[in-house]
């Protein structure tokens, strides 16, 4: 069961609603679960039309979140509004 332990370093998570392949609800919870345990985590949820589509869809967003780590730039969390 993802998130049962909280990750050291700061996490960005994307899922997609509509995936087939990776249930949301279980990213979802995990993510909160994350939360619950201290870990810093941006969870973002995208809608697009299939798990191979959202895969291609994520990817600027997370060279984006590594690039600004490498920055030296503080890991965005929206723990508790998602």
């Amino acid at each position: 069961m993802l998130g049962l332990v909280a990750p050291a370093a700061p996490v960005y998570v994307v899922h997609f609603q509509l995936d087939e392949i990776a249930p949301y609800q279980g990213g979802h919870d995990g993510a909160v679960r994350w939360c619950n345990h201290g870990a810093t985590v941006q969870f973002d949820t995208l809608v697009v039309p299939s798990h191979a589509a959202s895969a291609v869809a994520a990817i600027p967003l997370a060279l984006t979140y590594i690039k600004n780590r490498f920055a030296g730039l503080p890991a965005p969390y929206n723990c508790g509004s998602f």
